[in-house]
């Protein structure tokens, strides 16, 4: 999966996490700025030096650079759900990821959910 892929599949993470706080649309949500347009917080996509990168763990895809380096180039993204159809990815929204988490869990996938902390409590 590329790196750009990646990045959205994140970001489409975090909308979905705000849309099931309720932060979503809330111009005093100070976590980024609003589209507009769909009111979805604006993705900026940053390339960076990746001579100046390593893998750190491949599964999770983490990416590591020991010293401060520039952005090679900056490219703003308004149409989320467009940008994923052109790579190839699809958006699900889920109102819960512990279904998700625990299906994950219990088979042979190599999966990373470091941020399931952020989540809303599992149903009882």
């Amino acid at each position: 999966m590329s790196a750009i892929v990646r990045t959205l599949m994140n970001f489409a993470k975090t909308v979905a996490a705000m849309q099931s706080t309720s932060r979503l649309g809330d111009s005093s949500d100070s976590s980024g700025e609003l589209s507009s347009a769909a009111g979805l917080p604006t993705l900026y996509l940053y390339q960076m030096p990746l001579s100046k990168f390593s893998l750190r763990d491949a599964c999770a895809g983490y990416w590591t650079c020991d010293e401060n380096v520039a952005p090679e180039g900056v490219e703003r993204v308004d149409d989320l759900e467009r940008a994923l159809e052109k790579a190839g990815a699809s958006l699900r929204i889920l109102p819960n990821l512990w279904q998700l988490h625990d299906a994950a869990a219990s088979s042979t996938l190599s999966f990373s959910m470091i941020r399931m902390r952020n989540a809303a409590p599992a149903p009882v």
